[in-house]
């Protein structure tokens, strides 16, 4: 476990960072934080981190949530209340994310997997899969005219859209968050 307590945001900007490094020479997959999708509007809450990845030439599309919990409550209180049920028809896996000794492999629901947050001697945080998460997909894969093969209930237009927004937000918001810190922006209105 990690020598400090990282709060709920520290372990899902880690988490989001982490996902976006591609693995091998795959394409660096698409990630969003904190978005809502059908299943999580008004006060249903929204997914801490969504990876949308597309697969086959785009004909395949890879809805991955991850559920952060920083605290061992704030799991149990979830697990009790299922809240996160709701996203599972249109995601492809659904995962709890956690610092280790959060979340007991034992207390997780058949559908979800886990992955844990630890600390390195040297200070620097890793991620690692204790139980990967089941396919949520329905094993028949519909395919619809355009040939493109669904496993679960396709997105609507309304979340790809929301998706695209929330990542090219995020973008610019870290663009704007390296730019200052490295000093060629300030956040101070320039004098001519």
């Amino acid at each position: 476990m990690a020598s400090k307590k990282l709060s709920h945001a520290d372990v899902q900007r880690h988490l989001a960072q982490w996902l976006r490094v591609p693995n091998s020479n795959a394409r660096p997959p698409v990630v969003a934080e904190e978005l809502a999708i059908e299943g999580s509007w008004g006060d249903h809450g929204r997914i801490d981190v969504l990876l949308f990845r597309a697969l086959n030439g785009y004909k395949q599309i890879v809805l991955e949530a991850y559920e952060v919990k920083a605290t061992r409550a704030d799991f149990l209180s979830d697990i009790r209340s299922a809240k996160w049920r709701r996203y599972l028809p249109r995601l492809t896996r659904f995962n709890f994310a956690a610092p280790i000794g959060v979340v007991k492999e034992s207390d997780l629901p058949p559908e979800a997997g886990l992955i844990e947050m630890g600390l390195r001697k040297d200070g620097r945080y890793y991620w690692h899969r204790v139980r990967r998460a089941p396919s949520l997909a329905k094993l028949d894969g519909e395919v619809n005219s355009a040939g493109y093969v669904f496993t679960h209930e396709p997105p609507t237009i309304d979340t790809l859209a929301r998706i695209l927004y929330k990542v090219n937000s995020q973008r610019r918001e870290q663009g704007w968050a390296d730019a200052i810190r490295s000093g060629t922006r300030s956040i101070y209105p320039q004098r001519g």
